[in-house]
């Protein structure tokens, strides 16, 4: 019988380490040929889009899809899974928590693999609500020894360090620039909505990662595009996705900065296939948009807990 789970459910079912083990295991997957992605589906509606996100996961038997509104109004979402043997629907449930766990444990796999080794400090540059999940889905996959926090509004980020004091146990502090973050930093994380680069590539020191995970569309731009041209890597969650929505990597590339080719999928990484750095000094880029596959790995996890638990409302009942 499928069932419904809502947010609040979820909540209790899903962490963020947990959600690393689960979104590498996603993409080795996907690397073995038995997981695929879609890229997202952007239909206009009244003041924003409808977005439909789809992907199939046949080593675990199921197939789904997140669905939500985007607009000033918010994003509300669904995740619908189904068995990937025709048998039928097996949940839906709330897609917020699962969208937020596996955006910041992408990041973390992203400096798992693609980081220097040792331990790090960490640099966010922004504090709105999805910086959380960054912080937190970086600390679940590396080890980190302080982060620092910049944001042009100075009120909002000492709010927002103040309450992941209390939430993480390594020191975090603001930073009073991005010249300061990006010389204290050996990962950086840009999650902003900003139309401008938010970090110019000059201020990026020799062997950082730079994680850019607030950008999926034409319209942001957090950095430049010969950074892109200067990193000795660039990955992505999805190649065929980042061509349509990674707004930053389109414009190096009509710029001539950087050739799709050179595109690398994080599953290519995870699994081995490519190396995420060859030295101490490279300067790694990973480009995340948000993928279907991980939602659905999340919310396949999550339902399996749910059954062990008996968790959530039976549909139909």
């Amino acid at each position: 019988m499928a069932i419904f789970l809502s947010e609040s459910e979820v909540a209790k079912l899903i962490d963020f380490p947990t959600a690393v083990d689960v979104l590498t295991d996603a993409f080795m997957s996907q690397a073995q040929g038995t997981a695929s992605n879609r890229p997202r589906i952007r239909i206009p509606i009244n003041g924003g889009t409808y977005n439909l996100m789809a992907a199939a996961n046949l080593a675990k038997n199921v197939v789904g899809l997140k669905v939500y509104t985007a607009s000033k109004n918010g994003a509300p979402m669904l995740i619908v899974l189904h068995a990937a043997d025709g048998t039928g629907l097996l949940a839906i449930m709330e897609g917020g928590k699962i969208s937020g766990c596996r955006t910041g444990a992408m990041s973390g796999i992203s400096a798992k693999y693609m980081a220097k080794s040792g331990k790090h400090v960490l640099g966010v540059i922004g504090s709105g609500f999805q910086a959380r999940a960054q912080i937190l889905g970086v600390l679940a996959a590396v080890s980190v020894e302080r982060v620092v926090v910049f944001s042009r509004n100075t009120e909002k980020v000492d709010a927002f360090v103040k309450s992941m004091a209390s939430e993480i146990q390594v020191p975090i502090s603001a930073v009073s620039s991005t010249d300061q973050l990006c010389a204290e930093s050996s990962v950086v994380v840009l999650i902003t909505n900003s139309s401008e680069p938010v970090v110019l590539t000059e201020q990026i020191r020799p062997g950082t990662h730079v994680i850019a995970a607030g950008n999926n569309t034409w319209l942001r731009n957090e950095f430049e595009p010969t950074l892109a041209a200067k990193a000795s890597i660039v990955v992505v969650d999805d190649v065929d996705q980042a061509r349509i929505e990674a707004g930053e990597l389109m414009r190096a590339s009509e710029l001539g900065l950087f050739n799709w080719d050179r595109a690398v999928s994080l599953a290519s990484v995870v699994s081995g296939i490519r190396k995420g750095r060859t030295s101490d000094k490279d300067i790694t880029l990973f480009s995340s948009q948000g993928i279907g596959l991980l939602d659905v790995a999340v919310a396949t996890h999550v339902y399996g807990q749910a059954k062990e638990k008996s968790l959530g409302a039976i549909l139909g009942a």
